[in-house]
């Protein structure tokens, strides 16, 4: 079993850029009462993503397990989660730069290999490599 680990600077970094988009937008509505519900839909968005920037640097988790029976993705807020390798038909690397892992039954499961913190080809490499390990 493979388990490669999101990048955490990544994720300090997003916190800290919520944080203060949410003090601005705090900062608004102190300013100008009236405009508190453009305020507080600015605060939303940023805030989310604070929340899980925080729930990731709490417990970290691999953004990506790599076993003989598939892979579990873990790097987005709504990942794939575990996939067969007996449901996948193709690995490839799009024109965005993510590796799509094309399966037979759904939508391709495309990782960023920026949300990985692993470049591409490395990323596909590692991939393809525990793919046809598996097959």
């Amino acid at each position: 079993m493979t388990e490669i680990a999101a990048p955490r600077r990544a994720h300090a970094i997003t916190l800290a850029i919520s944080a203060a988009l949410v003090g601005a937008a705090a900062f608004v509505t102190v300013l100008a009462p009236w405009r508190w519900p453009f305020a507080l839909a600015a605060a939303v968005v940023p805030g989310l993503a604070g929340g899980f920037a925080l729930r990731r640097l709490a417990r970290p988790r691999p953004a990506l397990t790599l076993d003989d029976a598939g892979f579990v993705d873990n790097s987005r807020l709504v990942a794939a989660g575990r996939v067969a390798w007996t449901t996948v038909v193709r690995i490839e690397v799009d024109d965005d730069k993510n590796v799509a892992v094309v399966r037979r039954d759904g939508p391709p499961v495309r990782l960023d290999p920026a949300l990985i913190g692993r470049p591409a080809p490395q990323l596909f490499a590692r991939v393809v490599a525990a793919w046809r390990a598996a097959i």
